[in-house]
């Protein structure tokens, strides 16, 4: 058996002849940190065929909005930040894994098509995370201009 992995052998119904990626290339793409499922969660799961993968990411973000209704302050703050940190660890678990589960759950052109695609989803990540820093600190400007009296 050959050492070259085949995108046809997994998923391609679009070629007539499939690529053939060498291990080492393909271990080497597959490595990276996935900015994308690390930004955008579930939605980056459904745009990549890994959603049964990054499901308890929905799961904690309902836990997370239903604890802000809690009527005890300090139970409520503290379910807040259990679940936000809940959050920020499956991130991370996403990022890492990201291009495994991306690559190995949905038909891909070519390796350059993945490879784009993720890119795309890391480029979107960093313009929305742009996006929330400036209005952030917009925010914060308009909160110190009022003076409260």
């Amino acid at each position: 058996m050959s050492n070259e992995y085949n995108l046809k052998n997994n998923y391609t119904m679009y070629n007539d002849e499939p690529e053939i990626i060498n291990p080492v290339v393909l271990e080497k793409a597959l490595k990276p940190f996935n900015w994308g499922a690390f930004g955008f969660g579930w939605l980056w799961g459904l745009g990549n065929g890994s959603l049964h993968k990054v499901w308890w990411i929905i799961v904690a973000d309902i836990l997370l909005l239903v604890s802000k209704n809690i009527s005890h302050v300090k139970i409520a703050l503290f379910f807040m930040a259990f679940f936000a940190f809940v959050k920020l660890v499956l991130s991370i678990y996403f990022g890492f894994n990201g291009n495994k589960w991306a690559f190995h759950n949905r038909a891909w052109w070519s390796m350059t098509d993945f490879e784009d695609t993720q890119y795309r989803w890391a480029v979107a990540t960093g313009i929305c995370a742009i996006l929330m820093l400036i209005s952030t600190l917009f925010r914060l400007l308009i909160l110190s201009s009022i003076h409260i009296h």
